[in-house]
């Protein structure tokens, strides 16, 4: 009874809205699109690999520190706070969508289509000034935010339970159940083959296109969070070895797929920068913020 208290207090803890897939899943992700680059970009990434990593978790960690409540925003968007299944209202281009619903409810909805589609023009003007520091930093951050858009629970409202008893899934699928099986989730994550860089044309439309279609996996946790806490319960059994039976596999394909469009988004945006020869050796220096 001791054990499942604990369990369950576990299980109950709350999460931020600042926070995605944990920091182990975010540089799993990362760490493993950077060594499937495509021709022209393989050695930079590779040579800068440790710097990368380390980029990927800022969003969560320096940024969250400088700017708090602002930065939160950028990881996630609610879209049945702007509408209902299949949200084809939900406009892709961002002054449209502040006409639509007003700066207030857009900003509490969340932000993250728009702020991928920011870092990535901020990482295509890197590549195209050749400032090889910032374009690592910005690969990093763009991995992140993309990897948010492929944790279903920041397409909702709901991204904790707690309007479905399932408080406290939100740090249980996304950290939890993949820091107890790292090395699993390190081998069984890597990117999807040969993601055309021409998704990349509208980078708003596409990742809202994508967290709409992750919006369909919300229901996915949450019954296997009930389930999960039911075993518990009645059979004693590993909350998190539930989870991982239920959804460790929808987990190990959605951080793929984040890493595909990662290396496509990359790509994309050197190509649009005139496909400038980065150095094939390390940066050493820490690049500037």
């Amino acid at each position: 009874m001791r054990l499942i208290a604990i369990v369950l207090m576990l299980v109950l803890s709350a999460t931020t809205r600042a926070s995605a897939w944990g920091f182990a899943a975010h540089r799993i992700v990362t760490e493993n699109a950077t060594a499937k680059m495509p021709p022209g970009l393989s050695a930079f990434y590779e040579a800068n690999a440790d710097a990368l990593s380390d980029a990927s978790i800022e969003p969560d960690s320096v940024l969250r520190d400088r700017e708090g409540e602002r930065e939160a925003r950028r990881h996630y968007l609610d879209l049945d706070e702007l509408g209902s299944p299949p949200f084809a209202g939900v406009p892709a281009d961002e002054a449209a969508a502040r006409r639509l619903y007003g700066d207030r409810k857009l900003g509490r909805a969340g932000l993250l289509p728009w702020r991928v589609a920011q870092v990535y023009g901020q990482l295509r003007e890197a590549f195209r000034d050749k400032d090889w520091r910032k374009a690592i930093v910005r690969s990093g951050w763009l991995a992140h935010y993309i990897a948010d858009a492929y944790q279903p629970l920041h397409t909702t409202k709901n991204h904790d339970g707690d309007e479905s008893c399932n408080q406290g899934v939100h740090a249980a699928f996304e950290t939890d159940m993949i820091d107890r099986r790292k090395a699993l989730y390190r081998t069984q994550t890597l990117p999807e083959p040969g993601l055309d860089p021409g998704v990349v044309e509208d980078p708003a439309r596409f990742i809202l296109t994508e967290m709409i279609g992750n919006y369909d996996l919300v229901d996915d946790i949450l019954v296997a969070d009930t389930q999960a806490v039911r075993a518990v319960k009645k059979q004693r059994k590993d909350y998190y070895e539930e989870m991982e039976r239920q959804v460790g596999p929808l987990a190990r394909r959605q951080m793929s797929r984040a890493a595909a469009v990662f290396i496509a988004f990359c790509h994309a945006a050197w190509l649009q920068a005139g496909q400038p020869a980065p150095p094939s050796t390390s940066l050493k220096q820490r690049p500037p913020r």
